[in-house]
């Protein structure tokens, strides 16, 4: 693979795994609920989680694009694109959006905020969370494996020997 196609490829391709991995997950937990059940797998099942995955592909895919990519980009501008720095974005870019859905919590609920209303808020920001984190770390590993692997020639030591 040439340098322009790799610098072409690296953003596309870690952005298209970001995007598909949470989805990817959820197709493969319905499966798994089908294949566990007593009647076995058959292809509603298959059709469901079909279904399901492209909902979630869509949610994963304006996370990633509205939230992720600026993150990136800001992460990556400061010099600290790591792993750890990638999947911590990820978490909070998956859990941001629980708040501001539910920033009125007494909508759902009445008059009163009670443990059960607090206990499903942190599920849900748990839940989208590790979407958001297993998003990132596909991210990151599709961004690392095409980092360029040119090796850059190494920089002359200064001349000692010559009185500047």
């Amino acid at each position: 693979m040439t340098t322009r196609n790799r610098k072409f490829l690296r953003p596309v391709l870690s952005i298209l795994a970001a995007m598909l991995a949470p989805a990817t997950a959820i197709f493969l937990f319905v499966i798994s609920l089908g294949l566990r059940s007593a009647h076995g797998l058959d292809t509603d099942d298959v059709l469901q989680a079909a279904g399901i995955g492209v909902i979630v592909l869509s949610v994963a895919s304006m996370h990633v694009l509205l939230i992720g990519i600026p993150a990136i980009g800001v992460l990556q501008r400061f010099g600290i694109l790591r792993w750890w720095s990638c999947c911590l974005a990820g978490f909070f870019a998956g859990a941001l959006p629980i708040p501001l859905m539910f920033a009125n919590p007494f909508r759902f609920g009445g008059d009163e905020v009670t443990a059960n209303m607090l206990i499903n808020f942190g599920q849900a920001m748990l839940f989208y969370g590790a979407f958001g984190f297993l998003g990132s770390l596909a991210f990151w590993l599709v961004w690392n494996r095409l980092r360029s692997t040119v090796p850059t020639a190494p920089a002359t030591p200064p001349d000692v020997s010559r009185p500047v």
